[in-house]
């Protein structure tokens, strides 16, 4: 990932060179910047940033694929809705996998889109 690199003082006022991954917003406010005091509370706050953008992604497009096939079903599209399924199902399935959704959740999404899909048969 590509960042940039900022001089901050820690407590003991060493400067210290911190590398920031992109700045996301969170709610309405911008990500403050973390100074760790050790070696591997950096490293952590550098994994939890990575996380939160993977998990952002996966969730946003789980979102708009199922938001898909709700569409597909509202028009009344048989065959678009069942392709919509099939696209959305393994998406779910990775998104509770890698973490994001609870496994019950996956569950119950993916019963309850087919079920909706299976109304237009």
């Amino acid at each position: 990932m590509t960042g940039r690199e900022e001089n901050a003082t820690n407590r003991a006022g060493f400067i210290e060179t911190v590398k920031l991954i992109h700045t996301y917003p969170l709610h309405n406010k911008t990500q403050e910047l973390k100074v760790a005091n050790h070696k591997s509370a950096a490293k952590r706050n550098l994994q939890n940033q990575i996380r939160h953008a993977r998990n952002n992604h996966v969730r946003s497009n789980m979102r708009t694929l199922v938001k898909n096939t709700r569409e597909a079903v509202a028009k009344g599209d048989k065959d678009a809705a069942q392709q919509a399924l099939k696209l959305v199902i393994p998406c779910i399935d990775k998104s509770a996998a890698k973490g994001v959704i609870h496994k019950a959740t996956a569950s119950r999404k993916i019963g309850r889109l087919t079920r909706l899909v299976n109304t237009l048969a």
